[in-house]
């Protein structure tokens, strides 16, 4: 990993003369710019956001929980994230709440998976997923490690700017990617502005209440993976498989994995599989992008593999390319790969397989019944291949807080549903209960086991691919657009994307749409008018012909209008 001396400059006045909180939750946690701003992330707005969510916890669960479950803490390689996750437990621990951390960089999906085995309060993770090398940000997971909902937020959002600001002894700090691992070994944080007492109070809570996630956990989440994969036929031939962790965290995973799961023939793109929180090769990292795929395509052209998967820096997204009856690599898109996906659960599902079985923490019965669960703006198509398994499918809102709630709730309310698995078009997915968020080292070992099986059967995943479109009525085709609008002086991008989604939630929009198509414009469903609370928000989608839905929404942060179109 290159460390190229990145910094950032705190202006104590800055953070003192403006006491407003100025960042925002989003669809997973808090996520901006690094700068020195208080609109911007850095060591002292991020201090902040821990002292809240100290606060928060104390008055939540009371001090004896804190210091006995505690938070568990994991980080990717992006600029500042060690230094970020070495201050949050130097700031917890010093309130008494004890801390496990990672000792490594660290997939986001580890820290989804960790709270619950460790029976942490809350899982934090430094990250700003795929986004470019300037931004950083924290994701929360509750205490179900489902990522924090409406009503954690909201709490911390009350508790966040009454806390104080951290001051640090120097200025400008400088990423320190052994930040973490330094204080484990000493336990002695010394970048605050406080007395020699209160350091050295400090330093003996970080001993006390401080320690590393046990090594075996590494082992424990793989193997919460590949319980539930099917042991592969006799005859199964061992597919090639072509990898790019796109500078981030999931090569250390997701290599091991598939060794274990019997795969010989990974190789991988060298130029990214190292943490570097720069993204020399893809400075905007997000493998949904074509462009953001140019250099583990230009290898499988020369390679020549069976199957593409790259995950994005933090892990939880996979993108999956494969060859298709011309020869040409086909990048699929989130719908194509949740269709083959469920597809492939849903096989061995019903096969009751002792493996499947175990991984969805019920047995194939009678009386139960495979579950689906896909946002408003996910095509049909899986819906679709669910429905070809007798399976039944429910729809939420975008983002993974929704989808494994609704998960969650399947599980533990509604028991004769067994939901297999959870994801939206934007390449995230949630196979069964271990992870109960996105998880791309899962889907991607998933995927490449269902490759391996349907080479038994002599058929490429390109071939199942036809097969499943035939089995559901023909080719199902989707595509993605955003519009941007110029922002207005004195609004703020939700307001101006609320104003654009009621521009076009007109009937008169929708018939000069469908008059563009020419087709007619059966139905408008608005999700802003839904009785229940579980589906409304500020979305639509217009029904064209016999087919055709075209989906809309605006964007929570930028004044951007996003079009979903499938048929």
């Amino acid at each position: 990993m290159q460390n190229d001396r990145y910094s950032i400059t705190l202006v104590n006045s800055i953070y003192e003369r403006d006491g407003e909180w100025k960042l925002s939750f989003g669809t997973a946690g808090i996520r901006a710019c690094l700068g020195s701003g208080a609109a911007e992330i850095n060591p002292a707005t991020m201090g902040r956001f821990v002292n809240g969510v100290a606060a928060w916890l104390l008055s939540t669960y009371g001090a004896e929980a804190c210091a006995g479950r505690g938070v568990v803490i994991g980080y990717d390689a992006r600029y500042f994230s060690t230094d970020f996750a070495a201050l949050g437990a130097a700031l917890l621990t010093a309130r008494s709440i004890s801390v496990r951390i990672f000792p490594e960089y660290t997939p986001t999906p580890l820290i989804a998976y960790a709270v619950r085995p460790l029976g942490a309060l809350l899982g934090l993770c430094f990250t700003a997923s795929h986004n470019p090398a300037e931004y950083n940000g924290c994701k929360l997971y509750g205490e179900d490690g489902v990522q924090a909902g409406e009503e954690i937020t909201a709490a911390l959002a009350e508790y966040i700017p009454a806390a104080a600001y951290p001051r640090f002894k120097s200025p400008t700090n400088y990423h320190d990617p052994a930040a973490v691992r330094s204080l484990i070994e000493t336990g002695i944080y010394d970048r605050l502005d406080v007395s020699p007492a209160e350091q050295a109070e400090t330093t003996k809570l970080i001993r006390k209440y401080l320690a590393p996630v046990p090594q075996s956990l590494a082992a424990d989440y793989r193997r919460s993976i590949s319980s539930g994969i099917s042991e592969p036929p006799a005859e199964a031939l061992d597919i090639s498989i072509l990898y790019t962790a796109m500078h981030g965290t999931g090569a250390q995973y997701m290599l091991p994995l598939l060794f274990e799961l019997g795969f010989r023939r990974v190789d991988t793109v060298a130029a990214q599989i190292e943490p570097d929180p720069r993204f020399p090769t893809a400075p905007r990292p997000n493998p949904e992008s074509p462009e953001a795929m140019t250099l583990v395509l230009e290898q499988a052209e020369r390679t020549r593999p069976d199957l593409v998967l790259a995950t994005d820096p933090d892990a939880d997204r996979l993108a999956v390319a494969i060859p298709d009856d011309r020869g040409d690599y086909l990048l699929l898109t989130g719908n194509q790969t949740g269709a083959l996906l469920f597809d492939y659960l849903a096989q061995n599902y019903w096969n009751g397989t002792t493996q499947q079985a175990a991984s969805t923490r019920q047995t194939a019965t009678q009386s139960t019944t495979p579950a689906l669960v896909k946002t408003i703006v996910t095509d049909d198509f899986a819906r679709d291949v669910a429905e070809h398994y007798s399976a039944v499918t429910r729809e939420t809102l975008t983002g993974f807080k929704h989808i494994s709630s609704v998960m969650l709730q399947l599980r533990n309310e509604e028991r004769n549903f067994v939901p297999l698995l959870g994801f939206e078009e934007s390449i995230g997915f949630a196979v069964g209960d271990a992870v109960r968020d996105k998880d791309g080292i899962a889907a991607g070992a998933y995927l490449a086991a269902a490759a391996r099986q349907y080479a038994a059967a002599g058929l490429t995943l390109y071939d199942r691919l036809l097969q499943l479109n035939e089995l559901t009525g023909g080719w199902h085709a989707s595509a993605l657009s955003g519009y941007e609008f110029a922002a207005a002086p004195g609004k703020s991008g939700k307001e101006i994307g609320d104003e654009l989604y009621e521009l076009f939630g007109s009937p008169g929009i929708h018939r000069r749409l469908a008059d563009c198509v020419g087709l007619s414009a059966r139905r408008f469903d608005n999700f802003a008018d839904c009785p229940g609370p579980a589906l409304r928000t500020k979305a639509g989608r217009i029904h064209l012909g016999e087919h055709t839905v075209v989906a809309l929404r605006p964007s929570g942060t930028e004044p951007k209008l996003k079009f979903y179109i499938w048929t």
